[in-house]
C-alpha cells in the first residue's frame, strides 16, 4: 500500500470507530435508563405485593371472625335443644299425672254397691 492508501484507510478507521463510540454511548444512555425505569416498576411491584399480601391477610381475618360468628350462632341455637326437650318432658308428663289423678279421683268417687 502507498502512504496516501494508507493515510485514506486510517481516516476512514478513524471515522468508523468514532461513530461507533457514538453508538456505544448512546446505548449506554439507553441501558442507564432503561435500568432507572427498570427499578422504578420493580419498586412499583413490590409496593403492590406488599399491599396484596394486606389485603390478603385482612380476608383472611374477616374470613376467621365470619366463621367465629356462624360457631357462635350454631352454639346458641343448639344450647335451646335441652331446654326444649325438658319443656316437652315436663308438659308430658304435667298431662299424664293430670289424666292419672282425674282417672283416681274419678275411680274414688263412684259408688260403690
Amino acid at each position: 500500500m502507498k502512504a496516501p492508501e494508507v493515510k485514506a484507510f486510517a481516516d476512514l478507521l478513524e471515522g468508523r470507530i468514532k461513530t461507533l463510540e457514538k453508538r456505544v454511548d448512546e446505548l449506554d444512555k439507553k441501558l442507564d435508563r432503561l435500568g432507572e425505569a427498570h427499578s422504578e416498576s420493580r419498586l412499583a411491584l413490590e409496593v403492590n405485593q406488599a399491599l396484596l399480601n394486606r389485603e390478603v391477610e385482612d380476608l383472611k381475618k374477616r374470613d376467621d371472625e365470619q366463621k367465629k360468628v356462624r360457631d357462635e350462632k350454631s352454639r346458641r341455637l343448639w344450647s335451646f335443644g335441652p331446654n326444649i326437650a325438658g319443656a316437652i318432658v315436663t308438659s308430658l308428663l304435667s298431662i299424664i299425672i293430670s289424666i292419672a289423678t282425674i282417672l283416681i279421683i274419678s275411680y274414688f268417687n263412684r259408688s260403690h254397691p
